[in-house]
């Protein structure tokens, strides 16, 4: 391996940010990753619109006992990275390519990324090594089974990446499958609910006001796949393949008037003109607005993304997407003058 290729500004910028930060901790891109707080629930960062994400962390279920909180962020390009962690705490992207160019005479790197390594510490690159090559077997010891591998150092750490023996493809690190499950989604172009209640907000009839004590009505106004679900994808690195199935769970609704929040599992019932002042069946408050006034409304849907990967790993991710409008109040006798 003779020397190192050039790196676009993006990853640069994130070698530069490696050193720096807890495990855990978000990692600042200028306006890409605004900041997060420990408690939000979580979700991806394709979309910078104001119904869309506004945390870089996501939590993520790898295991029925363990849960894992990775933090993901975006280069240059727009591409999604997951971190992964170095012995020292030094934070490196859980996929990388590759840092040198084939060198003659040395094994040949099959793919042009490489997948971080929690047991040795470094991204992984299958080579074309045969078995019956001496330099194969200087490493394996004599083994004629496996595969060698090379194993490249993370920036900014210094020191040689060796080639390793390996009887067994190594295992990627956790993030390796969150980052794909994090492409995937970002594929699927998911965001916030168009908000349909009664009364009318700001977001579908600018103009509508609503009346004192009149009943609320919440509903997902024309769900599609992009706002409800269900949705799927999947994304590559090398052999390893992650599937993704995406669907919301329920909404909270924050009407904006210091009430407790509204749950609903369920897309909600739409209002229609038949149904007069009757209460929702499923998804509102009978008793509405008791004052006038413009209220901010918000609903946040609740995403539950199940991922698989062709080796047989399975997980899932959680992921809020919030709509934020605002609706008018008046009393009757105001809006008849």
């Amino acid at each position: 391996m003779a020397h190192q290729s050039d790196q676009g500004d993006g990853v640069l910028l994130l070698k530069r940010l490696l050193s720096i930060g807890a495990a855990t901790a978000c990692l600042s891109f200028g306006a890409l990753v605004p900041a997060a707080h420990a408690a939000d629930t979580g979700c991806f960062l394709w979309d910078a619109s104001g119904s869309n994400c506004n945390s870089g962390y996501v939590t993520v279920y790898v295991s029925e006992d363990q849960n894992v909180q990775f933090t993901l962020v975006q280069d240059g390009s727009g591409q999604i990275i997951a971190i992964c962690t170095w012995t020292d705490g030094t934070q490196v992207p859980c996929i990388h390519g590759q840092r040198y160019s084939n060198t003659p005479g040395y094994p040949q790197l099959l793919r042009p990324e490489g997948w971080w390594s929690s047991s040795r510490h470094c991204y992984m690159f299958e080579t074309d090594a045969l078995p019956t090559d001496p330099f194969f077997q200087s490493i394996s010891g004599g083994a004629t089974n496996g595969k060698l591998y090379f194993c490249q150092l993370p920036d900014p750490i210094a020191g040689p990446s060796p080639y390793v023996w390996a009887e067994n493809p190594p295992e990627p690190a956790d993030g390796v499958y969150i980052e794909l499950t994090a492409r995937a989604v970002q594929t699927l172009n998911l965001h916030g609910i168009t908000v349909g209640m009664t009364p009318p907000v700001a977001q579908t009839d600018p103009n509508a006001i609503g009346l004192v004590g009149a009943p609320t009505w919440l509903w997902v106004k024309d769900p599609t796949a992009q706002t409800w679900g269900p949705a799927a994808a999947s994304s590559s690195s090398n052999s390893l393949t992650v599937s993704v199935s995406a669907m919301s769970k329920k909404v909270t609704w924050d009407v904006g008037d210091g009430t407790p929040p509204i749950i609903c599992y369920s897309a909600g019932t739409a209002w229609q003109p038949g149904y007069g002042t009757q209460p929702s069946p499923d998804c509102g408050r009978p008793s509405g607005y008791q004052q006038s006034g413009t209220y901010p409304v918000s609903a946040k849907t609740h995403w539950v993304i199940d991922w698989s990967s062709n080796n047989g790993k399975s997980g899932q991710v959680a992921m809020d997407l919030t709509t934020t409008t605002t609706v008018t109040i008046a009393e009757a006798q105001v809006i008849n003058r």
